[in-house]
Parts: C-alpha cells; structure tokens; sequence
C-alpha cells in the first residue's frame, strides 16, 4: 500500500524518484526552435500564472485543455508523461522548464521569473505538504534543509539566479520579478505578447486579463493543479494517487519561517549572491532587473 512519507528521509526518497534518467536526459536534449518560448522558473515563481498567459495570448483564450502542463508541457517530465515535446502546438510553441542558464535546451526565446527566496520557500513547503509528506510530520526547517540548502547546483535556486542574471540583457530573454507582476498585469501581458511576437488587440489583452486572473484560474482549479503530472508519476514515487493542490489557494501565508531558516537563507545569499554579483539581498537584485 502507498503510503506518504511521514520524515524528511523518505520524503527524500521520494522526491529524487520524481523525475526518471531517461526524462531527465531527454528533457536536456531537447532542440527548440528559435520561435519556441520556454518559461524558465524555479519553483512557486509564478509559472503556472506564465503559463496560462501565454496559452491564452496564442490561442485567444482556449480553455479546452484537461491541465495546463499538457498544452504547455514541463521539459524535464515530458517523456514520463508521454509528452512529445517535438510535437505541434498552437504558434508559437511554449514550454516550461525550472532548470538553470546553464542547462536549461539552447535556442528558444525565454521568459524567466525570479522571486524572494523566502516566499518561495513558503510556498513551496504548503505546495509539498500532504502530498511528498503527510501535514505536521516534517518541519520547516527539514524541509529547507532538504529542498533549499543541501541540493544538486541544477536543483539550486541560488545557482538560477546566478546563472540567468548575466543574460538579463539578451534579446531573446525576457525577466520579470514575481513582486513586480503583481498589479501590474497588463503591463506583465504587454511584454509578454511583445516578447513572444503576438500582436496584442484590445480584444486579446481583455480575455487575457480575464483568464489569467487569480480569481479565473482559482474557479478553474482543477485545469491548473498539476494533477497530470502527479497522476503520471505518483506511484513510481511510492506516493498514494488522488492528492491535488491548487496552484492559487496553497496556505503559504501561514507557513512561518523560523529565525534558523531566515539565518540561513541570509548566509546562503551573502555566500552565493552577493559576493559573486554583488547585491546585497533580493531587494537589490530585484531593482538590477526592473520592470
């Protein structure tokens, strides 16, 4: 019987049988084409909310899809998912991937988002909670431990940073704040639709406001849970099936940090960050990258 992990080692466990050698590789393989879009994040940044825009400013708004990540499907899980990434999709093709600069298929365009690695810290524990460990039975701080500080550099979020931010200036990339997409919705779509080369009408930037609004896509759950994925997968990770979190109505905001965690990811910034690109916290990193 399937069973959730109820201690960090076997949430562990699980998690490194998230993604197979094969897909991992074939992932990596990948050759895009240069009108391709890959929206490339680290986790809880915001790439799901990317996702659904660009869908919708190349579709008109098709919401005919079962879950997001099968019309704009994740890189590194394709194969497993049986997802031909070679496959046709509306114009221009897109994709997501959380991978790093130096890994991350060559010769697309990019979005990449960037967000404070505290909040994504919340978020991403509310996200695994009840589903790589049962609630209550592994803390915040083994869950950092495991998920932010002891990771494989391509795992690593400090090595995304580290890794994108020279390309900020690059044509084929376009980088936004988390922080600064919020509010600023139809400026977010304008850049975006501009970046990929889709004219935006009047029309197109309404119905793209529309259902790419958290309150569309909370009354749409379902088609944004990461329930393909999880249905594909769960049972090679040893987890039990039928577990499905929204991607809009997680309960980061009540996970708190505790002052060990915030220490740490203080000294993992000044370590890895600020000595090697030279701002201070993520508030000045943020600024290099405007909006």
């Amino acid at each position: 019987m399937l069973k959730r992990p109820t201690n960090v080692q076997d949430m562990l466990a699980a998690s490194e049988k998230f993604f197979s050698e094969d897909c991992w590789n074939s992932g990596l393989a990948f050759k895009p084409r240069s009108d391709d879009i890959i929206i490339s994040t680290f986790a809880k940044s915001g790439t799901t909310w990317m996702q659904q825009i660009i869908h919708t400013l190349r579709t008109g708004g098709d919401m005919s899809f079962e879950e997001i990540s099968l019309v704009v499907p994740w890189i590194e899980t394709a194969l497993d998912l049986g997802i031909d990434l070679e496959a046709e999709q509306p114009f221009p093709r897109a994709f997501k991937a959380h991978l790093p600069a130096d890994i991350v298929p060559k010769g697309a365009k990019y979005i990449v988002l960037f967000r404070d690695p505290a909040a994504v810290t919340r978020s991403y524990y509310s996200f695994m909670e009840d589903w790589n460990f049962v609630a209550g039975t592994v803390n915040i701080d083994e869950f950092a431990d495991a998920m932010m500080f002891d990771v494989e550099e391509c795992f690593s979020i400090w090595h995304f940073f580290k890794t994108w931010w020279p390309r900020r200036n690059d044509p084929d990339v376009l980088m936004m704040c988390y922080e600064d997409m919020i509010g600023n919705e139809e400026a977010v779509i304008r850049r975006a639709a501009d970046h990929v080369g889709i004219e935006l009408t009047d029309e197109l930037l309404a119905i793209t406001l529309g259902k790419s609004s958290h309150a569309f896509i909370k009354a749409h759950d379902r088609q944004f849970d990461d329930h393909a994925t999880s249905d594909a997968l769960d049972e090679r990770c040893g987890l039990p099936p039928e577990r499905h979190t929204s991607k809009v109505t997680t309960n980061s905001g009540k996970v708190v940090l505790t002052d060990r965690v915030l220490e740490k990811l203080d000294e993992r910034w000044y370590a890895e960050i600020e000595t090697t690109l030279g701002f201070k916290d993520y508030e000045a990193f943020r600024q290099s990258i405007g909006f």
